[in-house]
């Protein structure tokens, strides 16, 4: 019974120590990676049209140029990417837009406000206050943007069929930080009841190697899947973004390397053990 256990236990553990470091790459990769590029590049892209279309900034090929570079490490501007990454999600996942939640065209104002140096720096332009606040006014006067924050939304809702809405369900579920808790919690109890099942005390840490080195090699090969597919996509759609499995190529390797460093640890304990045995 308490091989069954153990053995039961392990299998828990290789299934916790898989999808820990998968979500997190899964996260990373769809909110940061893909979302965060195409919000990021979006809202750039969007910034210097509104100050292209105004006499006032006229920028030059040069000085485009430097806006771009001057946005790529924009902290306002991640910031900004990071809130409505997170929220776009959340909205589609919902049955209605939760306006409490958000303020885009107020947001979409105060990183510009913020940025109003950066924008002088780069155009060479020199504008008061007052002169930036009601050309700001009359850049957001043109749309709402709160209503089409809304409309982007149920779009994007529209677009995904029935199971499509599940899968993004299930995602949403798996990339929740209390999912995260509850695996660690889960691979912790695990371990202590085995660790109290095993004689000598010890023993445990053959098993969270196997544990290990199994779920480095599972994570090798879904991740490597997940960037294959998502990457084949991406290329099919004519978009630039691509995906990386290399952080958990990397993972992997760090976990195989752990797991063959406590099986060496294990025999070292066992000669020492059986040393005093023989002693006695």
């Amino acid at each position: 019974m308490k091989t069954f256990i153990r053995g039961f236990l392990t299998t828990l553990l290789i299934v916790t120590f898989t999808l820990i470091p998968l979500v997190m790459y899964v996260e990373k990769t769809i909110n940061e990676d893909l979302l965060g590029a195409y919000l990021e590049d979006t809202i750039s892209d969007n910034l210097k049209e509104n100050m292209k279309s105004e006499e006032v900034f006229d920028l030059t090929e040069e000085e485009q140029q430097a806006l771009e570079e001057e946005f790529e490490n924009n902290e306002s501007l991640q910031e900004f990417v990071n809130k409505y990454k997170d929220q776009i999600l959340k909205d589609i996942n919902s049955s209605e837009v939760n306006k409490e939640d958000i303020n885009f065209e107020e947001d979409v104002r105060q990183l510009l406000l913020d940025n109003k140096e950066l924008i002088e720096k780069t155009t060479g332009k020199t504008l008061t206050d007052e002169e930036y606040e009601e050309l700001i006014d009359k850049e957001l006067e043109k749309e709402n943007l709160n209503i089409a924050y809304e409309q982007i939304v149920s779009g994007a809702k529209q677009g995904l069929n029935e199971d499509e809405q599940q899968v993004l369900q299930g995602y949403q579920t798996l990339t929740s930080e209390e999912f995260i808790i509850i695996a660690s919690i889960i691979s912790v109890v695990a371990i202590i009841i085995i660790a109290l099942l095993k004689k000598p005390y010890y023993k445990w840490i053959v098993n969270l190697s196997i544990a290990g080195i199994v779920s480095a090699l599972l994570i090798s090969l879904v991740a490597s899947a997940l960037a294959l597919v998502i990457n084949t996509v991406l290329t099919s759609n004519n978009l630039s973004y691509l995906v990386s499995a290399s952080p958990m190529l990397i993972t992997s390797g760090i976990m195989i390397l752990v797991s063959i460093i406590l099986l060496i640890l294990n025999k070292v304990l066992d000669h020492t053990r059986s040393k005093k045995h023989a002693v006695s």
